[in-house]
């Protein structure tokens, strides 16, 4: 008599696919992780920078432009790079929780001229009222690790005329471009 072996029948195993709620959820995952590190989207909101920028353009930032900062908190955890002058900065203002795009016109160590009606900086005349030359009267030089930013519409323009120079590690980016 034969012996006859037969190999069981198994139900083949189904190959698992990731579903389409995992695949969006990585999606999701993967963008706000881009945004909260990498590119950022804002609208501009005021007129300080007219006519660079008005209300309502988008812009997009470079957040890894000067280095890392720790999410949800306006601080920076490793710092590769400074801005350069006329860069477009976008920060947390001192002594406030908001968030402003300014432009880069005075770097650590740039010599500062004030006189109660005017501030010089690179060369550039920056009209000041007398409150403004109580924030940065005394000064003559932008102190180290910090920038002196500026508004292109200085008439409507709160800027370090108002809160003083702006730390290193307030700074949340560099402006790219807008659309």
């Amino acid at each position: 008599m034969a012996h006859h072996t037969s190999n069981p029948v198994y139900p083949q195993e189904k190959k698992k696919h990731p579903g389409t709620a995992y695949i969006i959820g990585l999606a999701v995952l993967f963008f706000f992780l881009l945004k909260l590190f990498v590119l950022d989207v804002k609208v501009i909101q005021g007129y300080s920078m007219s006519p660079t920028f008005e209300p309502g353009d988008i812009i997009f930032i470079n957040r890894l432009a000067f280095g890392i900062t720790m999410p949800f908190t306006r601080r920076q955890l490793v710092m590769w790079s400074v801005p350069k002058p006329s860069d477009v900065v976008f920060f947390a203002e001192p002594g406030s929780s908001r968030y402003a795009v300014k432009r880069c016109a005075g770097l650590p160590g740039d010599p500062l001229t004030v006189t109660l009606q005017a501030l010089i900086v690179r060369n550039r005349v920056i009209a000041l009222t007398e409150d403004q030359y109580s924030v940065i009267g005394g000064w003559n030089t932008v102190p180290e690790d910090t920038v002196f930013v500026i508004g292109d519409n200085l008439w409507r323009s709160k800027d370090s005329r108002h809160y003083g120079f702006v730390p290193y590690n307030r700074l949340q980016g560099k402006v790219l471009t807008r659309r």
